[in-house]
């Protein structure tokens, strides 16, 4: 693949943020599972020591989930929809 190709595909770095991304998400959503559907004051801090991401990528992808409806908040608490 050349330069230019790289390039217009995003490249590398952004293959490696998509599969970071993903496999957060996968985590949140294996956590809520395994918590039963429900994160009580499900912050952000708590959920990437959780399931072991950085904060900053729990944030944007709980965002992300939240926006998909795939989570829900109940209250304080974090619920799997």
């Amino acid at each position: 693949m050349t330069a230019a190709c790289k390039a217009s595909h995003g490249g590398a770095a952004a293959g490696k943020e998509r599969r970071v991304r993903a496999n957060t998400a996968a985590g949140i959503v294996e956590a809520l599972k395994a918590q039963g559907g429900r994160i009580e004051a499900g912050s952000v801090r708590k959920i990437a020591k959780l399931i072991g991401a950085r904060k900053s990528t729990v944030h944007s992808t709980l965002a992300a989930l939240l926006a998909t409806g795939a989570v829900g908040r109940a209250g304080r608490a974090l619920v799997l929809s």
